[in-house]
């Protein structure tokens, strides 16, 4: 179908088919695509979920961008089934398989909708009187919705959501657990509550993982991932296109310094943070981090050893080392012994 649009180029990731196209072409290629799809395979393309996206540097208003919508739907009859999408309209973003692409405050937006609705399923969940079953519904399948999110959006734009979110599951699980009388603790008592709902089983917690903590990792690991196959892929010995180019033209991934996508300026960002405030080291060829430099959890001895004994060893949290920048997308490769195909190391 696209080889009798010229001026159409597309992709499809799963279920969602992306068309790229002047707005008369496009809407053009969907009628028909959306009829050939239910004449072949009896499958209906759900209209209301379409998107439709016009550059912001050419319309900054989406009541302008609805009007040429409107009048392209007029000029052509054969795209009335396609009116549903108004809805859809936007300059200023839209959805690409399931994630937020467009300016700071309409992907900010975007986020906090679907965190307003996790919160409100929060509290429904207060009616299971178990509260075993309680705890696993919450942890299993509330504070898992957002992941996806935390993997593939720059988590300084939704760090804050993030957290409100947190909070409501520890409310709700303080609330359900105290039969309501939690209100009675002082904040110190409260804070460490939330800390041992948070840490994991094998630190004696109760594993409800912090989502705006551990969204930073989770981006950091897909966005080095995603630097080091483009690599892969543009490699002169693998049959592929130069991935690289395509995807981030005229930059050099290899140095940081000239990143310029907001994609990448994120990933420098997560590795600032996690080597700042989260006690993270860089990679070197003279070596790992010495040992006396990573970090304990509270109560644990400060001068723990090799030979100390298995219980207080336990204490001893081993920083997190990440690979620099510079190497990700570099020719340059790192001992198989250093464990770090995918960038960073536990």
């Amino acid at each position: 179908m696209f080889a009798r649009y010229a001026a159409c180029t597309g992709a499809a990731i799963c279920e969602d088919v992306f068309i790229v196209a002047p707005l008369a072409e496009g809407l053009a290629l969907a009628a028909e695509l959306k009829q050939v799809l239910k004449q072949d395979l009896d499958l209906d393309l759900d209209v209301p979920k379409f998107n439709c996206f016009f550059p912001g540097d050419r319309i900054n208003d989406d009541d302008h961008a609805r009007d040429l919508f409107q009048n392209a739907l007029q000029a052509n009859p054969q795209l009335a089934c396609l009116s549903g999408m108004d809805t859809g309209i936007s300059t200023k973003g839209l959805r690409v398989a399931g994630v937020p692409i467009g300016n700071d405050e309409w992907v900010q937006q975007f986020v906090l909708a679907k965190a307003a609705a996790v919160k409100v399923d929060v509290g429904k969940l207060d009616i299971i009187s178990d509260g075993l079953i309680h705890h696993q519904m919450l942890r299993f399948c509330q504070n898992t919705r957002l992941a996806f999110f935390g993997r593939n959006t720059p988590t300084p734009l939704i760090s804050d959501i993030f957290a409100e979110v947190d909070a409501t599951i520890l409310e709700a699980l303080c609330r359900k657990g105290t039969t309501n009388t939690h209100g009675e603790w002082n904040a110190v008592f409260r804070r460490f509550v939330d800390m041992k709902l948070q840490l994991p089983h094998f630190r004696g917690g109760f594993s409800v993982t912090p989502n705006a903590g551990s969204a930073i990792s989770a981006f950091y690991a897909a966005s080095v991932s995603l630097v080091q196959w483009l690599r892969f892929c543009s490699h002169a010995k693998q049959n592929f296109i130069d991935l690289a180019s395509t995807w981030a033209p005229g930059q050099d991934l290899a140095n940081p310094d000239q990143w310029s996508t907001r994609i990448l300026l994120a990933l420098k960002l997560a590795h600032k943070v996690l080597l700042t405030d989260f006690g993270c080291h860089e990679w070197s060829i003279d070596g790992p981090a010495h040992a006396s430099a990573a970090p304990q959890i509270e109560g644990s001895s400060p001068n723990a050893t090799a030979n100390a004994p298995q219980s207080a060893s336990r204490n001893v949290v081993t920083p997190l080392t990440l690979l620099p920048l510079t190497l990700l997308h570099s020719t340059q490769t790192v001992d198989s012994n250093s464990r770090f195909k995918f960038g960073w190391q536990r």
